[in-house]
């Protein structure tokens, strides 16, 4: 009885290796891109979730891709859900800036 058992606790445990791990946390916001600095080397992106929102969330990034999709979101003022690599979305301040970190992907959304 045991012998099966184990059996299948070292299949499952040998099943578990092959099953990715979850990605690494992230933050993501959907804003309105209102204004693109860029310099030699990354382009950074802020913006608000709303009209009168009193938090401003920013990003940047090396991509010159993303930067392509930043300059060309902020020209329309599209709203855009920017991913970055920060642990989580910070909660603080409750006015002020609030950063996703490096932005890892951008939708644009007419």
């Amino acid at each position: 009885m045991r012998t099966p058992m184990a059996v299948a606790a070292a299949a499952f445990a040998a099943a578990m290796v092959l099953v990715p791990m979850s990605a690494e946390a992230a933050c993501t916001q959907v804003i309105y891109a209102e204004r693109a600095i860029s310099t030699a080397t990354t382009t950074q992106l802020a913006g608000r979730t709303t009209a009168v929102s009193l938090v401003i969330w920013f990003g940047s990034t090396a991509d010159d891709t993303l930067a392509s999709l930043i300059h060309s979101a902020v020209a329309q003022r599209n709203r855009v859900q920017i991913t970055g690599d920060a642990p989580s979305c910070p909660v603080a301040p409750v006015t002020g800036n609030r950063s996703v970190g490096t932005i890892t992907s951008l939708v644009q959304q007419p």
